[in-house]
């Protein structure tokens, strides 16, 4: 029923109202200002323009102290529930710096967000559907400037359907596993090509005959640039798989100052340089500066060459590698920000309960560290040997301990190099897949 009635004079939503325009849209509103001494509190109803209640808002202002810092800061809250008083979120900010939310709400969708498939019919990006689907937003900026905000799809059994991650003003396209797709999409909402809109691609050199080998062996036909252009998708589309176990290294100049990054695949290695400034350790700096070059090899072979042919910040280059699912082996902290004896940083899927936490290779051993207290010496043996599945109880690879401390769960296993027929390298690293919860050891 109606409950309030909008006027020429009653303030409505705009697109800088933030959460509560994302929650209730272009609707009007009323408020309630509420002073308790050193707090206040204004109190919001949200209305249509026929003055149905579409929900309400409470923000709250307090002064909070922090114990570190010495320091006194003001907090705004503002706690947010729909027209049947269900409870949708929160926001705040601090007057350090610090800011976030944490809400959502169910929406009919008429058109797929670009590059979401959130019906699950193989095709993204669909208009003229109509779609049900939790929207859930959260987000986190501390008081230096770091951190990001989520957008992820839910449908009504609480399933991920797929959603982004928003970093320097671009949104990452993550699946429902949370996993990198590898597509971006710009602050204005249209659809961005990392290489050929930010990498500048589409002017690097090229070897001639590698394209024109390509073309002959798949049938590809047009005007040079027609060609060029069809070979270089390929190519990135073919990379980008190639790199799904990649290892990457940080390259340095001669002084041993950062120069940029190397990312070698099992057909592909990438390159970039540029001009680059680490505060701190080269390990776990903040790094800074342009990269202004890159390079791609193709089975050992230069393949294509952008020297000089573009200028891109830092910043945004970490926002690409994460797009892509790529990065320093063990995570944005640089190469090791682990303990273990073999250099290798912490592991373990999302990083919170859904695997091995670390695994350290030694001389004679694997011992391998698991943060869920619920998993079994079946789910610890789902291990592979450079490609090859490796039951834990044969005569190469064996538990020798299988016991609780505290939080956590160990397994420790002995460690003989396979004989022949397997001839391939010794162990040097291992790499944890969410998906499979499979731990690959190379």
């Amino acid at each position: 029923s109606v409950v309030f009635s909008v006027g020429s004079d009653t303030p409505q939503l705009t697109a800088d109202d933030g959460i509560a325009y994302e929650l209730f849209g272009l609707a009007y509103y009323s408020e309630e200002v509420r002073n308790f001494g050193e707090s206040s509190e204004i109190e919001r109803s949200y209305f249509t323009s026929d003055g149905l209640l579409l929900g309400k808002s409470v923000q709250m202002t307090m002064m909070t102290y922090d114990y570190q810092t010495g320091q006194e800061h003001t907090r705004v809250e503002t706690n947010y529930e729909d027209g049947d008083y269900n409870w949708l979120g929160n926001e705040w900010t601090v007057s350090n710096g610090e800011r976030g939310y944490r809400v959502e709400k169910t929406e009919t969708l008429t058109a797929e967000p670009l590059f979401l498939d959130l019906n699950g019919n193989g095709t993204a990006s669909e208009t003229n559907v109509s779609i049900t689907v939790t929207k859930f937003y959260e987000s986190q900026i501390f008081s230096d400037g770091s951190g990001e905000e989520i957008i992820m799809y839910r449908d009504e059994n609480g399933q991920e359907l797929g959603g982004y991650i928003i970093r320097e003003g671009y949104k990452l396209v993550i699946d429902g596993n949370w996993s990198p797709t590898g597509q971006m999409v710009d602050a204005s909402g249209e659809e961005l090509n990392i290489f050929t809109d930010l990498l500048k691609a589409d002017t690097w050199s090229n070897d001639l005959d590698v394209i024109t080998t390509w073309a002959a062996e798949n049938s590809q036909t047009g005007t040079e640039e027609e060609i060029t252009s069809a070979w270089f998708n390929a190519l990135t589309t073919a990379m980008i798989a190639d790199f799904e176990d990649a290892q990457s290294e940080f390259l340095t100049n001669p002084d041993g100052t950062m120069s940029g990054l190397r990312i070698v695949g099992d057909t592909y290695t990438f390159e970039i340089t540029g001009n680059l400034t680490v505060e701190g350790g080269l390990e776990d700096g903040d790094v800074s500066g342009i990269l202004n070059g890159g390079k791609v090899y193709q089975s050992g072979v230069l393949v294509s060459d952008g020297t000089g042919l573009f200028e891109l910040d830092a910043e945004t280059f970490g926002v690409i590698m994460d797009a892509l699912g790529l990065g320093p082996d063990d995570g944005d902290d640089g190469p090791n920000d682990g303990d273990d004896d073999d250099g290798l940083g912490p592991i373990g899927g999302d990083g919170t309960t859904t695997g091995p936490a670390s695994v350290d290779v030694q001389s004679d051993k694997i011992v391998i560290s698991f943060d869920n207290v619920d998993i079994s010496e079946n789910d610890m043996a789902q291990v592979s040997l450079n490609g090859t599945p490796v039951d834990l109880t044969d005569s190469n690879i064996t538990f020798t301990a299988s016991y609780m401390d505290g939080a956590e769960k160990f397994a420790e296993t002995d460690y003989t190099h396979p004989e022949p027929p397997y001839d391939g390298p010794a162990i040097t690293g291992a790499v944890y897949d969410a998906s499979g919860d499979v731990l690959t050891i190379t």
